[in-house]
C-alpha cells in the first residue's frame, strides 16, 4: 500500500470511485457527482488536501482531510467497496495521525460523533478522546 498528499481531485479515477462507495455505503442517496462533491469538501478559508491510498497503482481510498496551522481535520474517507475487508478507514486514521506527527502539528480531528448513528460509532474506539460540552473541551472517559 503506498499513500501521497495531494490536491482535492476529481478526475475520472476519483469519481468513479467516490461514485461506487456512495452506492455501496449509502445506496445512491448521496450526491456523486463532481459539482456536489466540490461543494461538501471545499472550503475558502481551510486547505483542503487529500491523502490517497494506491494498491499496485489502483486507487483503493481517499481520504479528505482539512489542514491548520495546529491540525489536521479527517472529513471524509471513501474507499474501494471491493476492498471492504481491508479496514483501509483505520489504516487511513492510523496514517493521518502519523502525516499530522510527521508535520509537527499538535492535534488530529476525527471530526463529529454523533452517538446512535451508527455509520460515525467506529470513531469511539479512537481513544484518549476530547470533547466539547458547549464551553470547553473536556478529556473523555475511556
Amino acid at each position: 500500500m503506498s499513500w501521497k498528499w495531494q490536491e482535492l481531485s476529481t478526475d475520472d479515477e476519483h469519481m468513479e470511485l467516490y461514485s461506487r462507495y456512495q452506492d455501496h455505503q449509502h445506496a445512491g442517496t448521496m450526491s456523486a457527482d463532481a459539482d456536489g462533491y466540490l461543494e461538501m469538501f471545499t472550503h475558502s478559508s481551510i486547505e483542503v488536501q487529500e491523502l490517497q491510498f494506491r494498491l499496485h497503482d489502483k486507487l483503493v481510498g481517499v481520504s479528505i482531510l482539512d489542514r491548520t496551522p495546529l491540525s489536521l481535520s479527517s472529513v471524509y474517507f471513501y474507499f474501494d467497496p471491493d476492498f471492504s475487508d481491508r479496514s483501509l478507514g483505520t489504516f487511513s486514521a492510523l496514517m493521518e495521525i502519523e502525516e499530522a506527527q510527521k508535520m509537527g502539528l499538535l492535534f488530529w480531528y476525527i471530526g463529529f460523533l454523533i452517538r446512535g448513528c451508527s455509520k460515525m460509532s467506529y470513531k469511539e474506539r479512537y481513544q484518549p478522546q476530547e470533547h466539547f460540552d458547549g464551553e470547553r473541551w473536556r478529556i473523555a472517559p475511556l
